[in-house]
């Protein structure tokens, strides 16, 4: 034992002997991990202060939970089976592979699962009651017969989730995030349900079972899509931008959607409300509506806003909580949507009178070809003003126009090339291009494979999604480091003195 480990042992045992809190055992670590499930029965935590500690391979069997502080702990591989939890923070712990049934035990109450990460967990007959999960997020989980009550759901995402018999008809699910989740005989609040991200896709959909609590009323999305209209007055009557905006694309009137997007966003900066401002970003890209003019009206409402007053310091925290994420996502375009980078070289030098022309040129034609280009969500031509030149293209493209818009301005440096002299000028473009594409490719690839996931165990598929997608990643590596997608002339030297 070293000097710092003595002293360490000192300190402790000082502390133990005249400061005792048996309760107190932050950065626990409780079981294994041999793969093997380790059973605790009749366990009790009171008024534990366990933040920061480690629970993996075991299951809690008729055990209790009450009052316990677990604040960034993880739990991985763990089974909650008729086990009691009340009034608990769970507040920014991760969850993978972890089960919650709640058969033969009392409703979980006053929890708190805010800012949390559930990643391939299941919830099975439970009752949610006054529990927080702000901002959370439910990745690969499923939800079967389970019940949430007077608890909010706001700012929360579903990802890739499946929700079976489930009500939240009396929660806030108020900006909620819907993706890709399976809804099978759910039920939403009918006044909160044009809140959600995602709302428009189960209104729209022909064969959706989601049902709507008004009241003591319950109806179908049948019913709820004859109101749509009524909806949008009401909310109009509330100037509620949001609902309105979801209720319009639920209709398929993007333009109308549109507008009310940009009026929520002006209100929402006249209330230095950047949380409203992120929420009305998230809901424009879930659903597609945020393209290159759309983008650009807000980020130029709220740059003109930041820059005619200053923001009140009881705004402060709302504007630094969201503004980064604001800026992502408008920086993020469409879901379909990658980021292209070309950077094109060329030879000539300031002196050279015939090669300046030729850049200048080269730079205007660019220009012109993805102004009138499908498939481009956004375009920037810069000429960096380097020597010797060099033109730096950025394009924001839908995955499956990457080819067509690259070939198009690969045609363009040949055409404007073609009326030159050859002998005199280089044209380059890096790989980065063909990388963001390939990456494009993947992506799609594995979220089709996620897609047909409920076919087989969710452990087994998704482990050979990940061998499936790491392999072709490592396999592209030796072709990413070739001389790929490179466009020369020969090339003269540069003019004397430089």
């Amino acid at each position: 034992m070293n000097e710092r480990q003595e002293k360490i042992q000192q300190s402790l045992e000082f502390l133990a002997a005249q400061y005792p809190d048996p309760k107190v055992n932050s950065n626990k670590s409780v079981g294994g991990s041999t793969g093997q499930h380790e059973r605790l029965h009749n366990i009790d935590y009171i008024r534990a202060g366990l933040k920061n500690s480690v629970f993996q391979w075991l299951i809690y069997e008729k055990c209790t939970f009450e009052n316990v502080a677990l604040t960034g702990s993880r739990f991985r591989s763990v089974i909650f089976q008729e086990t009691s939890l009340i009034g608990n923070s769970f507040a920014h712990c991760d969850f993978f592979d972890v089960e919650f049934n709640g058969s033969g035990c009392k409703p979980f109450e006053a929890n708190n699962f805010s800012l949390c990460n559930f990643e391939s967990s299941r919830f099975s007959n439970i009752q949610l009651v006054s529990s927080g999960m702000l901002n959370s997020l439910f990745h690969n989980c499923s939800f079967n017969n389970t019940v949430f009550r007077s608890s909010t759901l706001e700012g929360t995402s579903f990802i890739n989730c499946h929700m079976t018999v489930c009500d939240l008809g009396s929660v806030n699910v108020e900006f909620a995030n819907f993706s890709k989740t399976v809804l099978d005989g759910v039920r939403f609040p009918f006044y909160q349900f044009p809140y959600v991200i995602g709302a428009a896709d189960y209104i729209a959909a022909s064969d959706s079972t989601v049902t709507l609590r008004a009241g003591e009323k319950i109806l179908p999305i049948s019913e709820y899509k004859l109101q749509l209209d009524n909806l949008i007055l009401y909310f109009w009557d509330k100037h509620e931008y949001f609902p309105i905006c979801n209720l319009y694309i639920a209709k398929g009137m993007v333009q109308e959607a549109k507008n009310a997007l940009l009026d929520g966003i002006s209100d929402a900066l006249a209330g230095h409300d950047f949380r409203m401002i992120q929420y009305f970003c998230q809901l424009a890209l879930h659903h597609d509506i945020l393209d290159e003019f759309t983008r650009y009206r807000i980020v130029q409402d709220v740059d003109r806003f930041l820059q005619a007053k200053e923001i009140p310091e009881s705004r402060l925290n709302s504007y630094m909580s969201h503004v980064g994420k604001i800026r992502t996502l408008l920086r993020s375009g469409a879901s379909n949507s990658i980021s292209l980078h070309f950077n094109i070289k060329t030879n000539v030098f300031r002196d050279d009178p015939e090669g300046v022309e030729y850049v200048n040129k080269l730079f205007y034609n660019i220009n012109q070809a993805l102004a009138h280009a499908d498939g481009q969500n956004g375009f920037q031509v810069m000429a960096a003003n380097y020597c010797p030149y060099e033109i730096v293209v950025e394009v924001l493209s839908a995955v499956g126009s990457v080819a067509s818009i690259a070939s198009l301005i690969w045609m363009t440096i040949d055409a404007v090339q073609g009326r030159r002299n050859q002998e005199r000028k280089q044209v380059e473009v890096d790989i980065d291009t063909y990388r963001g594409y390939v990456d494009a490719k993947i992506d799609c690839l594995r979220a089709d494979l996620q897609r047909l996931q409920g076919q087989y165990s969710q452990r087994r598929f998704s482990k050979y999604i990940d061998e499936v997608t790491q392999q072709l990643k490592t396999d592209l590596e030796e072709l990413y480091s070739k001389d790929i997608m490179i466009f020369k002339v020969k090339n003269n030297p540069p003019p004397k003195g430089q």
